[in-house]
């Protein structure tokens, strides 16, 4: 196959998953808020648009999570060396995740006035996770402004 009608094709995928997500997320907007009742509410969650999307966006994540783990095991046999920096980052990150949730938080179930009471024990894995993604993107952020001058400084 080549080139043209790959591209062809993988534009055709990604659009079409774009325009169905869309759709998805319109579905739920348009549904009913808190205040229009129990019942109404509960008919919304038990029905075809809430459960479409919910059914969509766990599709979409186990379709992603596989490219994932196909794409770093191709990288692994073929590149072992890239393989094995990208591994560094993700068990460094790993331990950066298991610190913070050992410092833990200050908050809990009562502080952040939860309707549904949660052990202490899930509001420090919650918070240590928000944490390490805050902290991942801020790295990534940095990487990419910085990424043009340090290109520069290494030719």
């Amino acid at each position: 196959m080549n080139e043209k009608k790959m591209n062809l094709i993988s534009n055709v995928i990604k659009y079409g998953l774009i325009g169905l997500g869309v759709l998805l997320c319109l579905m739920i907007i348009s549904g009913p808020n808190v205040e229009a009742g129990t019942e109404t509410v509960e008919k919304f969650r038990d029905g075809f648009k809430l459960s479409a999307a919910v059914n969509f966006t766990g599709l979409v994540l186990f379709i992603a999570t596989a490219a994932i783990v196909i794409f770093f095991g191709l990288l692994l046999a073929t590149n072992f060396k890239k393989a094995i920096k990208s591994m560094i980052w993700i068990v460094a990150f790993f331990f950066l995740y298991l610190i913070l949730r050992m410092i833990g938080t200050g908050d809990t179930s009562d502080t952040l006035n939860l309707k549904n009471a949660v052990a202490d024990a899930t509001v420090d894995g919650t918070h240590a996770g928000l944490m390490t993604c805050i902290i991942g993107l801020i790295l990534a952020l940095i990487a990419i402004l910085a990424g043009p001058f340090l290109g520069r400084f290494r030719k």
